[in-house]
């Protein structure tokens, strides 16, 4: 007997195609992977939860064989001058 999954919204951590709904942007993974590999400088410009880290985490591994991916994050600071 097979079990169905239930897609569902996520909002913590990376989204799992086979258990989350995800916005297109992971269809941009194959130019993102061309640009690494060309090495063209580029930036990731989105709204929060938009899949940036999600479309990272996937690319990390393909381009792992020739280079060493580095994630860094950033947070807010309240009350900073």
């Amino acid at each position: 007997m097979s079990q169905t999954i239930v897609k569902t919204f996520n909002a913590v951590g990376p989204g799992v195609a086979e258990e989350h709904y995800l916005l297109p942007v992971l269809e941009r993974q194959p130019m993102i992977e061309e640009m690494i590999e060309g090495k063209y400088y580029f930036t990731l410009r989105a709204p929060r939860r938009s899949g940036k880290t999600t479309l990272i985490s996937r690319i990390a591994p393909s381009v792992a064989a020739n280079w060493s991916p580095l994630r860094t994050g950033t947070t807010t600071l309240s009350g900073s001058n």
